[in-house]
Formats: C-alpha cells, structure tokens, sequence
C-alpha cells in the first residue's frame, strides 16, 4: 500500500489540522496560565474573606483608634451616634465622619500605611476614575484649586 504525502492529499491535509490543533492548544493552554497568574496576582492583594489587604489593614487600624480612645473621646467626636454611617470604604482607605466640638463636620482617612508615595499613587489613580465618573468636580480653572496645599 502507498501512501501519497504530498500538497492536496489526505494525509497533508491530516498533518495540517494536527499542526493547527497544536497551535489552538498552546494558545488555550498560554492563555489558561495568564489566567491563572491574574488570579494569583488578585489573591496576593486579598485576605482570606475576599477582601483587599489594604482595607483590611485599614480597618484594623481604625480598630486601634477606637480602642485607644476614650468613651468619652468618642461620643465628643460624634462616633458612637449611628456609628455604622460614619465609616466608609474607598481606594484610600478607611474615611471617618466625626463632628467637632462646634458641631461642624469633618472627615479623617485611615490607611493601611503611611507612606507618602502610596498615598499619592493612590490619589492618582482615584483621580482618573473621578474624571471620568464625576466630570462637574474637575476644575478647568486655576481659581478652582485655590486654598488647596501643594504639598501632599
């Protein structure tokens, strides 16, 4: 029995598609593992509950805050009183709502660290998203910035 091996004959068109099936598995098989090391690149930036170490971090320290703090200390700050709408979460950190002795409100931001280029790089990057999402808090004028620290 011969066996024909040239262009146009079964057994070419058979090395081919064996050669094709090759490729689509090396593709699916290169795209699998990018998908897998995303996956463990996510899980590196998160605790055991799903949720991101830099928070998580975050409210621990707010936690330590609170414990260092006095009864008194907190309920003059405003805290205690419905407690659970004082806390938020954001890409920053943890953001407490807390009162001042004249009643007037302000904000403090907890992070998981207090390095100052994270800080930024994470102000950077809230940035883009608040144009984006928020295009009327974007000021087109100088003024608009006036009483804002250069320095942060």
């Amino acid at each position: 029995m011969v066996i024909e091996s040239g262009k146009g004959t079964s057994l070419h068109k058979l090395k081919k598609e064996m050669k094709m099936n090759r490729k689509e598995r090396r593709l699916r098989e290169k795209r699998l593992r990018e998908k897998q090391e995303r996956n463990n690149k996510l899980k590196g930036n998160m605790n055991m509950r799903g949720f991101p170490k830099q928070l998580d971090t975050a409210f621990e320290n707010v936690n330590e805050i609170m414990k260092a703090m006095t009864t008194e200390g907190q309920e003059s700050l405003d805290i205690l009183n419905n407690k659970y709408n004082k806390f938020s979460l954001t890409n920053l950190g943890m953001l407490l709502d807390m009162k001042n002795s004249k009643g007037d409100g302000f904000s403090v931001l907890v992070m998981d660290t207090n390095d100052r280029d994270v800080f930024r790089k994470r102000i950077l990057s809230a940035s883009e998203g608040i144009k984006e999402n928020f295009p009327h808090l974007v000021g087109t004028k100088k003024s608009d910035y006036q009483g804002i620290p250069k320095t942060i």
